[in-house]
């Protein structure tokens, strides 16, 4: 089982024992490394001391050379200090006097005493020179072994551990007695929460047992189960009115659908109406326009000309706004019909460009065929893609600067060709990229704008498009122009071949 899913009971036990434990360790841990360097220091102190002493009592048999005397001097250190080896050299470093107090070498340590000669130093040495005057006249090496002293170290240490786990002990007994005052609360709590949640009955209520954190968190609890009582009353009320509201409104909502079909259908027929009856004199009169500007009834003056040349143009572009609403009242009825056909993409574009060329010389602006995919395939409307090619060309041309050209390029990538329209105008500010290709969307939309239009050649257009499976879009950045684009998917060579034979 995981820590984590322990009760509370024993996660709080072991949480005093091992805090318990740790700070007891943590002390002995400090005590033993201060008394261990401590003791290391002062026997090396003393240890030091004792060779100056014996320096001093040896002098004498250094200078008169008496090895024997001197000998009998350092055995005088038997039992001092743990003192395992005494040694006197002369002037020149030669061996003068030894004296040895433990020869057992050999013999077996006990395993706690191997395990200090593990963790600390065995043995302190120490060296002095034995000085006559400023004249040197020989030294003294004291060796002492330090096992009894860390002996006494660890027998401390282990004394402490067993403190420290007798306080945990004593800590864990403490704490399970004194549980009920902070567990028990919470235990409640947890039982009336797990309650509520499996009988759903918010009624139940916690009991509060003290003015602590706990007593506050047991407020809380029980205001919220009173909050959530009153609103599951007031969504039980609401459920039993909610069917019939239900059904009112299904039904507010089907009668809305039929009139909201009805006005649609209405519209409907009053666009193709009013288009039907628009069209039919605006096509006599743009005739009898065109009849008399050519010079049918003989030669007019020059400000009649021109009149009925206004007019001629102006009976043009109510006949192309006539269009478009139709177009676009088609497609939004899903009644717009495509004959497609698997055809080269070539030919289309060269007779879009030769059949809108005259239309953009009014603009001084002329079109230019820059890249060419000859071969390429595509199932397509003739009649829809020479519709869509045209709106992009008339504003490329509406847009371009005077004695300008409009460059067409048809570019091949992988299974798709990109058609694209650049032209060299002013550009399109960026506040319009997200509407252009939105219904009745101008850049210009003011009462004195330049450039004519209806703002619908470009939203129908990507109807176009999109029914044809493909997508459109368009870069530009102002004063630099503008590159109208659409991709269409392309046709493996052989399903021609296939149509064919």
């Amino acid at each position: 089982m995981k820590l984590r899913d322990l009760s509370i009971v024993r996660k709080l036990g072991l949480l005093l024992a091992f805090n318990t434990a740790i700070a007891v360790i943590a002390i002995a841990l400090v005590f033993s490394v201060g008394t261990a360097v401590n003791r290391y220091q002062a026997a090396q102190e003393q240890l030091m001391a004792m060779a100056n002493v014996i320096g001093e009592n040896s002098r004498a048999a250094l200078a008169f050379s008496d090895p024997e005397s001197a000998r009998k001097i350092l055995l005088s250190l038997r039992n001092k200090l743990e003192i395992e080896s005494a040694r006197l050299t002369d002037s020149s470093g030669n061996e003068f006097a030894t004296a040895i107090f433990s020869t057992a070498e050999g013999a077996t340590k006990p395993l706690l005493e191997e395990l200090t000669t593990l963790l600390f130093p065995d043995r302190l040495t120490v060296a002095n020179r034995i000085q006559d005057g400023n004249n040197t006249v020989g030294g003294i090496e004291l060796t002492a072994h330090l096992s009894n002293i860390w002996l006494d170290l660890m027998e401390s240490l282990a004394l402490m551990v067993l403190i420290a786990i007798a306080l945990s002990a004593l800590a864990v007994f403490f704490g399970l007695r004194m549980r009920r005052i902070v567990t028990d609360p919470i235990l409640s709590l947890a039982d009336v929460s797990h309650r509520v949640s499996r009988e759903r009955d918010y009624s139940l209520r916690a009991t509060k047992v003290g003015n602590d954190e706990i007593g506050a968190l047991v407020d809380d609890f029980n205001r919220m189960l009173s909050e959530i009582e009153i609103r599951d009353e007031a969504l039980r009320r609401e459920r039993e009115s909610l069917e019939e509201r239900v059904e009112q409104r299904t039904a507010d909502l089907k009668l809305a659908m039929e009139t909201a079909e009805r006005a649609n259908k209405v519209k409907s027929e009053f666009l193709a109406t009013v288009s039907h009856e628009l069209r039919t004199p605006l096509t006599a009169i743009a005739g009898s326009i065109g009849l008399v500007s050519g010079g049918a009834l003989g030669e007019l003056p020059a400000q009649i000309h021109q009149m009925l040349l206004i007019a001629q143009k102006n009976s043009q572009r109510l006949t192309f706004l006539i269009n478009d609403l139709l177009d676009v009242e088609k497609l939004m009825a899903g009644k717009l019909q495509f004959d497609m056909v698997c055809q080269e993409v070539m030919p289309l574009v060269e007779q879009a460009l030769v059949a809108n060329q005259s239309y953009a010389e009014q603009f001084g602006v002329t079109y230019t065929l820059t890249h060419r995919s000859d071969g390429v395939l595509v199932e397509v409307d003739a009649q829809r893609l020479h519709q869509v090619l045209a709106n992009l060309l008339s504003n490329a041309a509406k847009f371009s600067d005077a004695v300008a050209q409009v460059e067409v390029s048809v570019h091949q990538y992988e299974s798709r060709v990109r058609i694209e329209v650049r032209d060299h105008g002013a550009g399109i500010p960026i506040e319009f990229h997200s509407r252009i290709f939105q219904k009745f969307s101008q850049a210009d939309a003011s009462d004195t704008r330049q450039r004519g239009g209806t703002g619908l050649g470009l939203a129908i257009s990507r109807e176009l498009v999109e029914r044809m499976g493909g997508t459109i879009g368009f870069h530009s950045e102002p004063g630099q122009g503008a590159i109208f684009y659409f991709e269409l998917p392309m046709k493996p060579a052989q399903v021609e071949t296939e149509r064919a034979a």
